[in-house]
C-alpha cells in the first residue's frame, strides 16, 4: 500500500473509531445507571479492556512474530499510557467547571497505586543488572546472570498477580455506589433502546471497535517504518503507534465527562493504563522462548553503554510514574469543599506541562546528530548500576559517571 493509502485508510478509520467511542460511551453510562454493575467493572474492568484490546492483539502478534517490529511493543504500550494519563489531565482541564461533583471512590484509589506500583516493578525490571533480578523458567526459579536472563522475570508475575487481584475487586468485590444523578444521557439514535439492546449494541460495537482499531496499529506500523528511521523508531513510535491507537479512551472520557460520569472517565483511563501493563507482562513471557531478546530492552545487552535520556523506554517510564503519582494528589484535592475545581485545574495542569515537556525533549533528543549538545541533557553515562558510582546529579535527579562519552544502543 502506497503512503497515500495509508493515510487515507487512517483517517478512515479514526473516523469509524470516534463513532464507536462516543456511542459505547452513551452505553456505558446507560448501563451504570440501569444494572447493579460499578463504575470500577464497567469502566476500569471491561470498557477499558476494550479500549486497550487492539494493542493487546498487535503486541502479541509482533512477540509471536520474531522480527524488527518487537522495538516497537514497549513504546507502542508504555507511549500510549502517557498520552492517555495526559488526555485525563487536559479533559479535567476543559470540563472543571462541573468537577465540583467529582467524588472518590475506593476503587479510584486503588487503581492508581495500583498503576504506580506496576511502574516501579516495570522500572525494577528495566533498570537493574541481572544479578539482582530474579527469573522463572521450565526448569525452575532462579536468580539472573549475564550468561543466564532469558526466562519469565518476576516483576512481570507480580504485575499479573495485581492485575488479577484488580479484577477481583472491581468484579465481585466492589458494590455499586449510588450517585448524585440516575438520569441517563442518551443522543436521540439511541433514545428509544431498552437494556437487552443495549447489552447487544454494545456488545457488537466493543468487537467492531477492536477490530478496527486493530487495523489503525498495523497501518500505524507501516507508516513509522516509513517517516523514523531505526535509530529513532522508539520515540516516534511512542507518538505514531502510542497516540492513535489511544484515540478511543481520549474519545470516552471526552464524552463521559461530557454527560458528568467523572469516575467512570477516572476508571478508564487508568483501567486502561494497567491492561497495557499487564499486556507487557504477557509479551514478556512470550518472548522468553527468543533467544537474546526480552520485553525489558534497557537490560538487555550489558556490554553496551546506555544513556538514560536517550532511550525511550527509561524516559517514558520516567514520566509515567511522575503523571500518576500526580494524579494521587488530583484524587485528594477531589475531596476538598472549598478551592475544589481550582486544586483539580492546577494538578492536572501540571501533567498537561509534564507531557509538553516529554515531547520537546524528546523530539530534541530525536533531531539532534551531535553528540555534544546531548550532554545538555545527560552529563553522563551508565553501563550498569551494579558498577554504579554515585558521583553527581544531573537535571533529572538521576546520578552517573563524571566522564561522558557518547554513542547510542
Amino acid at each position: 500500500m502506497t503512503q497515500v493509502g495509508l493515510i487515507i485508510g487512517f483517517i478512515l478509520i479514526v473516523s469509524a473509531i470516534i463513532f464507536s467511542s462516543i456511542t459505547l460511551a452513551y452505553l456505558v453510562d446507560y448501563l451504570e445507571k440501569k444494572t447493579r454493575l460499578s463504575a470500577a467493572f464497567l469502566s476500569g474492568i471491561i470498557f477499558s479492556t476494550i479500549n486497550s484490546f487492539p494493542e493487546f492483539i498487535t503486541s502479541i502478534l509482533s512477540c509471536l512474530d520474531v522480527g524488527l517490529n518487537h522495538s516497537s511493543i514497549f513504546s507502542n504500550l508504555m507511549g500510549g499510557n502517557l498520552f492517555i494519563l495526559f488526555s485525563l489531565a487536559l479533559v479535567s482541564v476543559i470540563f472543571i467547571k462541573n468537577f465540583n461533583k467529582k467524588k472518590v471512590f475506593l476503587s479510584n484509589i486503588l487503581a492508581i497505586d495500583s498503576l504506580i506500583i506496576c511502574y516501579f516493578l516495570i522500572a525494577y525490571a528495566l533498570f537493574f543488572p541481572y544479578d539482582v533480578q530474579f527469573y522463572i523458567s521450565a526448569q525452575g526459579f532462579y536468580k539472573g546472570s549475564i550468561d543466564k536472563h532469558d526466562g519469565f522475570n518476576l516483576m512481570s508475575l507480580f504485575i499479573l498477580i495485581i492485575y488479577v487481584l484488580m479484577f477481583i475487586y472491581s468484579t465481585f468485590i466492589e458494590k455499586k455506589v449510588k450517585q448524585d444523578s440516575d438520569v441517563v444521557t442518551l443522543p436521540r439514535w439511541l433514545s428509544k433502546i431498552n437494556l437487552k439492546f443495549a447489552v447487544i449494541i454494545f456488545c457488537t460495537l466493543s468487537v467492531a471497535l477492536i477490530g478496527i482499531s486493530v487495523g489503525l496499529s498495523f497501518i500505524d506500523e507501516e507508516l513509522v517504518a516509513i517517516w523514523f528511521d531505526e535509530e529513532n523508531n522508539g520515540f516516534g513510535a511512542s507518538l505514531l503507534l502510542g497516540i492513535p491507537t489511544s484515540i478511543p479512551e481520549l474519545i470516552s472520557i471526552i464524552w463521559l465527562c461530557k454527560i458528568k460520569n467523572y469516575s467512570a472517565s477516572f476508571q478508564t483511563i487508568i483501567g486502561s493504563c494497567l491492561f497495557s501493563i499487564f499486556t507487557l507482562s504477557i509479551c514478556d513471557g512470550i518472548t522468553t522462548k527468543i533467544p537474546g531478546w526480552t520485553i525489558y530492552m534497557y537490560n538487555s545487552d550489558p556490554s553496551q553503554v546506555i544513556h538514560f535520556w536517550e532511550k525511550d523506554e527509561s524516559s517514558i517510564i520516567f514520566w509515567s510514574l511522575l503523571m500518576s503519582a500526580v494524579f494521587v494528589i488530583y484524587l485528594l484535592f477531589c475531596k476538598l469543599n472549598k478551592y475544589k475545581r481550582t486544586a483539580i485545574g492546577f494538578v492536572s495542569s501540571i501533567n498537561i506541562a509534564m507531557y509538553v515537556t516529554y515531547l520537546i525533549i524528546g523530539f530534541y533528543i530525536m533531531t539532534t546528530k551531535d553528540a555534544s549538545t546531548l550532554s545538555l541533557l545527560n552529563d553522563a553515562q551508565m553501563p550498569n548500576w551494579s558498577h554504579l558510582h554515585y558521583s553527581h546529579s544531573n537535571f533529572f535527579f538521576h546520578r552517573f559517571w563524571k566522564n561522558p562519552s557518547f554513542h547510542r544502543i
